[in-house]
């Protein structure tokens, strides 16, 4: 089921007017409904499978650790609770040599068994607002990934043009746009997979919205001192055609944009079009309509398994203890058989399930009451693992997320090399956002100097850096 785009365009049509007038929420909602959806349909018809949402995936691994605890524990509710031999028994018993259902060896939940390797979860715009707004480990990610160009600076750079001239479009860059504004659209980016900044020029009028840059410039719509300032929206609110061949001119880069609460068209070479995780080829870019995949999707199983796992620690404490009774059978069993042992056994199960603080019971104690106290010293080590997982998963280094202990020495103290670790994993992400950016700092450019001929000439050389500091120390070298 392909994007019904004809009855997409139905609804801008009936909506369109002749001044900047948005659609209604209702037709935004319309839109991005059916976008959202048919494309997910039909890449469930492409690989044959159904998407795991967000809460698909939380609830699998909620299923997966009860499991876990039932092949050990006896429930409350248990109508057959199991001794310690018969849970050892079960946990050694082996079939044969090719499958162990005991041991999940061979069966569907075999983790050896798993080896296909295939997008498992479709995050819609809802969900991936909900996550960001919830605070914790995901912000945190997303927020070292994005606000690092806060941190390292940013700097508009042309070979062709005067250390003076490149001073005064930094100058105008601060004034008109900010560090801000770049660094909340790669937010943007990561979060929905995608986002657009495009200005907006103070002669501008609805018919001058879709107007190529060379005609903007020819009309004097684009010119010295012209952006009045920078509209910056994330996909969902950005609605493109995108072309079918790979062949086409506009495949990778779309003519126009269609800018719903703007109700128009926009040009696409005033449009700067942030992807932080663009997918190849003809597929990942139909897959996903033009645009790319939220960061979320990356390690939000890993978060799941971390914060359940963490969740269950409060309830091991309570359990740090085990309260058994132990007593020899033999007079029971030799004066009443075993049938009437088997029912004492259950009749005195019963009342020690019943006894709490809150409700204290008399009974008679029959045997030597034992304290077994459980040992958990290799919990630590598990979160350790866990922790490590999301890390790798998420391209942060586990111990710039979390408080971990250092060495007794420097050398114990490996802070610079995770930090390395971090802005290699970052750098990658930045060097494809300065290229997206182009057309931003070129504009920026001619906001700056003009239209002359030596800035025309220049203009195709304009390029946006992140890393000013190793620009800096290249250029003094």
């Amino acid at each position: 089921m392909a994007v019904n785009y004809d009855k997409i365009r139905k609804i801008i049509s009936s909506s369109s007017t002749r001044g900047f007038k948005g659609m209604s929420l209702d037709a935004v909602e319309e839109i991005n409904t059916e976008i959202h959806d048919a494309s997910k349909k039909e890449a469930e018809i492409k690989l044959n499978r159904r998407f795991k949402t967000l809460e698909d995936v939380k609830r699998d691994s909620i299923r997966a650790a009860n499991i876990a605890a039932k092949k050990i524990f006896t429930t409350k509710d248990s109508a057959n609770p199991k001794n310690i031999l018969e849970i050892y028994n079960a946990a050694y018993s082996t079939h044969d040599n090719v499958s162990n259902n005991s041991l999940n060896i061979a069966n569907s939940s075999d983790p050896m068994m798993q080896t296909d390797v295939t997008p498992n979860i479709w995050i819609s715009p809802w969900e991936a607002a909900t996550m960001y707004s919830q605070k914790g480990l995901i912000e945190t990610v997303l927020n070292k990934k994005a606000k690092s160009i806060l941190l390292n600076g940013i700097k508009i750079q042309n070979p062709y043009l005067t250390p003076k001239q490149i001073d005064k479009i930094s100058e105008n860059f601060f004034a008109k746009a900010s560090a801000q504004l770049l660094s909340d659209n790669v937010l943007n980016s990561l979060v929905y997979g995608g986002s657009l900044v495009f200005p907006m020029f103070k002669y501008d009028t609805p018919s001058t919205m879709n107007l190529p840059i060379k005609t903007l410039i020819k009309s004097g719509i684009l010119g010295k001192d012209t952006i009045d300032r920078f509209i910056s929206l994330e996909r969902w609110n950005t609605m493109i055609v995108p072309a079918k061949s790979p062949t086409q001119r506009d495949f990778e880069k779309p003519n126009s944009f269609f800018i719903p609460y703007l109700g128009k068209w926009v040009a696409g070479s005033r449009c700067s079009r942030i992807i932080t995780a663009k997918q190849p080829g003809w597929f990942g870019y139909m897959f996903n309509q033009g645009w790319g995949l939220s960061d979320i999707v990356g390690y939000y199983k890993e978060f799941c398994d971390y914060t359940i796992s963490i969740r269950q620690i409060p309830l091991m404490l309570k359990q740090m203890s085990i309260l058994v009774r132990t007593l020899n059978p033999d007079g029971i069993l030799a004066t009443e058989g075993g049938n009437a042992l088997q029912s004492f056994l259950e009749e005195d199960t019963i009342n020690l399930r019943e006894v709490s603080t809150n409700n204290p019971i008399q009974m008679d104690v029959v045997g030597e009451l034992t304290s077994i106290n459980r040992d958990f010293k290799e919990v630590v080590n598990l979160m350790r693992l866990l922790q490590q997982d999301f890390g790798a998963k998420a391209n942060v280094p586990a111990p710039l997320i979390w408080s971990y202990e250092k060495g007794a020495f420097s050398s114990g103290d490996d802070t610079e090399g995770q930090l390395s670790k971090q802005w290699e994993a970052t750098k990658y992400m930045h060097k494809d956002v300065e290229i997206q950016l182009k057309p931003f700092a070129m504009m920026m450019v001619i906001d700056t100097l003009g239209v002359s001929d030596e800035v025309i000439k220049a203009l195709p050389y304009t390029q946006i850096k992140f890393d000013t500091s190793c620009s800096i120390c290249c250029r003094e070298s």
